[in-house]
């Protein structure tokens, strides 16, 4: 190899640079404190997971360790114990993990606790309810049995004592309602029926009692709404026929107040009823002859009035031209035709005078002067008046009756003034 020359100099040295934050020549640590950091480490995160597993286990326990069936009264009780199983520590801290045997024992404590007093509240009312739930599911079959049977009555007698018994059995409330309805049914088919028949029958009073029966079972049926409706225009034309023949009867009798009143009853019915609009019109006019004719037979002295007179011959007239003269009206006009034909008969009068004085009659006129003067008048009272002159006047009044013979009067003035 070739000879190289040694330098006295000192040789340079290569420097490297440093990285910022770095170390310098560093070395990895020994491998025994590599597994010492990996073992912290996993204790540290198991540590965790047992604390956070714990904790919800607890929270789990204490919101699912009371049963479904369990009484408010006892979820105090629960919620006491789960309460006792956590500190007041743990509240604020992460929870610490409870032991799962006594976590289990406390759960059966306190199932333990609720069964004690259910058994001890209501052990009485337990065995009460099952011997009513036995006579309840009795009295079902035998109902159930008589609807089978097509007894209805009873069905019904035995659901009433059902739901009487028992009112919380839906079951039994349902079929009571059921079979009231059938028996409503039953019974407006059986009212509508006899009701018809005794339509049919015409029997009218009988009949309107039976659909109204039946209406008030179905308040809104149009067919009892129809059949009553017939019932009562079958009763309006029965009750027009009786007043009809009540009015006949009674034309007949010549008792035509009554007539008058029957025929005024089928008009407030039926205004437009042809034999009650004509038996009113011949009532009335009957009832009106009658009426005069009562008036003049009951105070014959008013035919002395010449007006009356007249009007009693006019009534005689037209109760001769009535058509409707019957035994009554025909004796009350015979008995008028008399008095009429008195009452038109004159009676003689003589009135005896002295010559000089003038002698006038009231409702006759002036006589004048003279001795003897006769007349003859008609029934009545009359005023005979004497005047002279010098003399004191005379008046004398006299009765002239139907049938006398002669009346006699003598009047002169003989009285000087």
């Amino acid at each position: 190899m070739p000879d190289q020359k040694i330098s006295t100099r000192p040789a340079a040295e290569t420097i490297t640079p440093l990285r910022p934050g770095g170390e310098i020549n560093k070395k990895d640590p020994p491998a025994g404190v590599r597994r010492g950091r990996v073992i912290i480490l996993a204790l540290a995160v198991s540590l965790l997971l047992l604390i956070g597993g714990g904790g919800w286990l607890l929270h789990w326990l204490a919101d699912n360790s009371l049963p479904p069936q369990a009484s408010p009264g006892n979820r105090s009780s629960v919620k006491t114990t789960a309460r006792e199983t956590i500190s007041p520590a743990s509240e604020k801290r992460a929870p610490v993990p409870a032991d799962p045997v006594q976590l289990k024992q406390d759960r059966q404590e306190v199932k333990q606790k609720i069964a004690t007093d259910a058994a001890k509240s209501a052990p009485q009312r337990g065995r009460k309810r099952g011997e009513t739930i036995e006579t309840v599911m009795q009295l079902m079959a035998s109902a159930r049995q008589h609807e089978k049977n097509g007894d209805f009555g009873g069905a019904l007698a035995d659901w009433q004592k059902a739901v009487e018994i028992d009112p919380d059995a839906g079951q039994a409330r349902r079929a009571l309602k059921r079979v009231r309805h059938l028996i409503a049914g039953r019974r407006f088919q059986q009212l509508m029926s006899e009701g018809l028949a005794a339509l049919y029958a015409s029997d009218y009073r009988a009949a309107r009692s039976k659909l109204l029966q039946a209406r008030q079972i179905k308040p809104e049926s149009r067919e009892v709404a129809d059949a009553l409706s017939q019932v009562d225009q079958a009763l309006r034309l029965e009750r027009m026929e009786k007043l009809g023949r009540k009015a006949r009867a009674a034309e007949k009798a010549e008792d035509w107040q009554q007539a008058l009143k029957a025929y005024l009853a089928v008009l407030e019915m039926d205004a437009s009823i042809q034999f009650a609009i004509q038996g009113k019109s011949r009532a009335l006019e009957q009832l009106r002859l009658s009426k005069r004719l009562d008036f003049f037979l009951a105070n014959p002295h008013v035919l002395e009035s010449d007006s009356q007179l007249h009007n009693a011959v006019l009534l005689l007239a037209e109760v001769e031209t009535t058509a409707l003269r019957g035994p009554k009206l025909n004796a009350r006009f015979v008995r008028l035709q008399q008095l009429v034909k008195t009452a038109q008969t004159p009676v003689r009068v003589i009135i005896e005078s002295d010559n000089r004085t003038r002698v006038a009659v009231y409702r006759v006129g002036k006589l004048g002067r003279f001795a003897v003067h006769e007349l003859q008048l008609r029934p009545g009272i009359y005023t005979v008046v004497g005047s002279r002159d010098g003399y004191q006047d005379v008046r004398r009044r006299i009765v002239v009756k139907a049938g006398q013979p002669i009346v006699r009067l003598s009047i002169a003035c003989r009285v000087k003034i």
